[in-house]
């Protein structure tokens, strides 16, 4: 795992990057922000104009003329932009447009905040509206992001290649904030607007995919007042890409932007070391009647015990396997989130105990909660999917996903493999 700074990297820090963010809610927002702190040029894509114009201030739409509103705006008490809690607070104005197309254009690096059922709808969505720019896209959250979007370049006859050498994204047009469309909740069965949908004949894009372990920000957002409560930034994020170097402008960004940055071998490193499924998924079944009734709880404390930790330890266990026959490294989850927040307890017991971050985490108050419909489908499932694939027994994670299935009354489907992708994808890192 390589965790050194290139000079890249450090030739950049301090410079500004225009990066793109799709989706507006926790983690979205948390990086718009920081990107803003930092001196960057960030633009937020979302499917509300409401949510865009209340987000900029009503500053209008072009990222640069809402950007320049951002330092009269930064530390002003007002109903316009996003107030900020916790770390970096004040009221930023953020600049956001429903414009995917502009989105394309303005970023440097265009990052995805969505939950990971969007994913593929977003890169369809994101390909056709680039209509050829070259785009380098870096998934935060993994679980299986840079697989989906890999595929869905396959499906539209788009090239893998590395961006670094493309000229810099068109920021002349401003962005246009009339067309529909929130990638903060999961699409489904949302069809691509006629606003966003593009011709069969467009120009076929290429792209530059890397993905990310984890969401790097402990945030919670108010969409109904317009706040932003930010209790932590990890110390440490890892990522990888499906082509053999994370591009540079990825590069610069990540490492300007957090204290630790490492760069895994693989994206089936980092999508089968992303640590919510893991937790999220054994921990709601057993606290499934707290959630059905309403019953507030904090899922890493009142809700979790020695017996849990049992359970999440045969899920781990399941993975490295998993690991070791894809041939990728795989850290186990208590040194992983050790490793976030440069800690060193023994056990999760004892690092959920200890760690306040950790503390007041929520659990949720609805089925429809994306610990359950996010992290089954794109947590859990791939395990056993994989499982069957490569020959390796996953019993806990079949189990897990047939009680839950069964306790649904429907099934969780998630990303689609196969040997050929697999080996695809492989062959290209």
């Amino acid at each position: 795992m390589d965790t050194g700074e290139s000079p890249d990297r450090i030739s950049r820090v301090g410079a500004e990057l225009r990066v793109s963010i799709i989706g507006a809610g926790n983690t979205g927002l948390a990086l718009a922000v920081h990107l803003l702190s930092s001196g960057h040029e960030p633009l937020v894509y979302t499917r509300s104009e409401e949510k865009a114009r209340r987000l900029s201030g009503d500053h209008g739409s072009s990222p640069r003329n809402t950007l320049t509103q951002h330092s009269q705006t930064q530390h002003s008490q007002t109903q316009n932009g996003l107030t900020v809690t916790g770390r970096y607070a004040g009221t930023y104005a953020i600049p956001a447009t429903t414009d995917l197309s502009a989105v394309a254009r303005h970023g440097e690096v265009i990052v995805v905040c969505t939950w990971a059922n969007a994913h593929r709808e977003v890169f369809d969505r994101l390909y056709a509206a680039a209509d050829g720019h070259p785009l380098r896209v870096l998934v935060f959250n993994g679980n299986w992001g840079a697989i989906e979007a890999f595929s869905a370049l396959q499906t539209i006859g788009g090239t893998l290649k590395p961006t670094d050498t493309d000229q810099p994204a068109d920021t002349d047009q401003p962005a246009d904030t009339d067309q529909p469309a929130d990638t903060a909740q999961p699409l489904n069965a949302a069809q691509p607007s006629a606003d966003t949908a593009q011709p069969l004949n467009a120009a076929q894009p290429s792209a530059d995919i890397a993905e990310s372990t984890g969401m790097p920000y402990v945030a919670q957002l108010d969409p109904d007042r317009m706040t932003l409560h930010i209790e932590a930034v990890k110390t440490t994020i890892t990522v990888a890409s499906v082509l053999p170097e994370v591009s540079i402008p990825i590069r610069q960004m990540l490492g300007d932007l957090y204290e630790h940055v490492e760069y895994a071998q693989s994206v089936f490193e980092t999508s089968l070391s992303a640590p919510n499924p893991i937790i999220h998924a054994p921990m709601c079944l057993l606290n499934m009647t707290k959630i059905e009734q309403n019953r507030p709880f904090h899922m890493l404390t009142d809700g979790f015990s020695e017996r849990a930790e049992q359970l999440i330890a045969h899920i781990d266990q399941e993975r490295h396997a998993l690991a070791d026959a894809l041939d990728v490294p795989y850290l186990p989850i208590v040194q992983q989130l050790n490793g976030f927040w440069g800690s060193d307890y023994p056990t999760l017991t004892e690092l959920f105990r200890s760690n306040p971050v950790y503390h007041d985490v929520p659990g949720p108050d609805s089925v429809t909660h994306r610990f359950i419909q996010e992290d089954i489908p794109y947590g859990i499932a791939p395990l056993v999917s994989l499982g069957r694939l490569l020959d390796v027994p996953t019993p806990t994670c079949e189990a897990l996903l047939t009680i839950y299935s069964d306790y649904f009354g429907r099934t969780f489907a998630g990303p689609d493999f196969n040997r050929e992708l697999i080996r695809t994808v492989a062959k290209a890192e």
